[in-house]
């Protein structure tokens, strides 16, 4: 008796080591770093085999868990991988070519986390890029009582340097505009509905284009790991405000 009831301790003890062990290198693990360039490449290329990277270009860390990291194919193309940590170890969460800007959600009820990412062909010469947040308005009779929120049109505008890639973290003006809209608890009211971003390329000569190069549709996997990297649509000034 004695003996099953000092076995069934030692059981007890050993599962909650294992379930201690397994939370802390699945949820609590730091990251360890990125693998090497040769490894990250055939992880890219694995996945999406229509797009073979040839050279990776940089590695940006928007967060200690999320890595953006722009390459160039063996055909020329110009694209990007995403990459997290998650379960103990660095996971391809999306990978895009010839997609044009995106923006990567990390934490997709934190708009303070939302960061634009772009990987542009340069022979498209792109020499600005403006991104645009804007709310759409909105109009509606409930019990008789009207409510009207207005249009709402915030940009942000940045030059190119000679990298063809880059970043921006989500202006903190925009995230605090979303973060007070998340605060109220409507289920028939989505960010989606109510919220767009979109962008402008612009010449040297200040004028608005199509970067076609950029925007060729290439190949494009994504959900690998459910995060939420959204296509961004271009906009012309003609439809701002």
């Amino acid at each position: 008796m004695k003996t099953n009831k000092k076995i069934l301790v030692m059981s007890g003890i050993a599962l909650a080591l294992v379930t201690t062990i397994y939370v802390y290198l699945f949820f609590l693990s730091e990251p360890n770093d990125l693998p090497s360039e040769r490894l990250m490449l055939k992880g890219i290329n694995e996945l999406q085999s229509e797009v073979q990277a040839e050279v990776l270009q940089d590695k940006i860390f928007l967060t200690d868990k999320a890595v953006f990291v722009p390459f160039v194919s063996e055909s020329g193309d110009y694209g990007a991988s995403y990459w997290t940590w998650k379960k103990g170890k660095w996971r391809i969460a999306h990978i895009e070519a010839n997609d044009g800007p995106r923006i990567w959600k990390i934490n997709p009820h934190d708009p303070s986390t939302f960061h634009f990412v772009w990987n542009l062909h340069p022979n498209d010469d792109v020499q600005n890029l403006s991104f645009y947040l804007i709310k759409r308005r909105y109009f509606q009779v409930s019990d008789g009582v009207a409510t009207y929120d207005p249009r709402v049109q915030m940009n942000v505008s940045l030059p190119l340097d000679s990298l063809s890639y880059g970043t921006l973290k989500l202006p903190n003006e925009w995230a605090v505009s979303l973060e007070e809209f998340l605060q109220i608890k409507d289920p028939n009211r989505s960010l989606e509905q109510f919220y767009s971003f979109e962008w402008i390329a612009y010449d040297k000569e200040g004028k608005e284009f199509i970067p076609s190069k950029s925007l060729m549709g290439g190949s494009t996997s994504a959900g690998f790991e459910n995060e939420i990297i959204d296509f961004i649509p271009l906009v012309t000034e003609f439809e701002l405000e």
